[in-house]
């Protein structure tokens, strides 16, 4: 109910900060692992994307991006992830590590995991590699 005078309070839940995206840069045998955790959403999904462009230009054989420590993949996440594997070419292997609800709901309800290489652990995707 919106109440009569504006100076009244409002039922309403506040609205949490964004708590971010952190990427860690790590290479793994011929892989290199960019370990995502906190929230891709449109702020932080741009910053992601630039990490995965920075680690392409060296061309690994092998590029994972691992969302174990994710928590909130937005749409523009999913779209992120996209122009990713558009990025990936016969040099160098796109893999997505989605383990949980908030990363790999997302990628299977909108049909991503077709696209998209996933696998639910850094393990299963390296041993794919060998």
């Amino acid at each position: 109910m919106v109440p009569s005078n504006p100076d009244e309070p409002r039922d309403s839940a506040p609205t949490p900060p964004s708590q971010g995206a952190v990427v860690r840069i790590d290479r793994v045998a011929s892989a290199v692992v960019l370990r995502v955790s906190g929230e891709i959403d449109i702020v932080t999904a741009p910053r992601v994307q630039g990490a995965a462009e920075h680690a392409m230009a060296d061309r690994p054989a092998t590029l994972v991006m691992d969302l174990s420590g994710v928590s909130f993949l937005a749409s523009a996440g999913l779209a992120m992830l996209v122009a990713c594997q558009h990025m990936s070419d016969e040099q160098t292997r796109f893999l997505v590590i989605a383990d949980s609800p908030a990363t790999a709901r997302p990628i299977e309800l909108t049909g991503l995991a077709g696209e998209i290489e996933v696998h639910r652990s850094l393990d299963a995707a390296l041993a794919d590699q060998q």
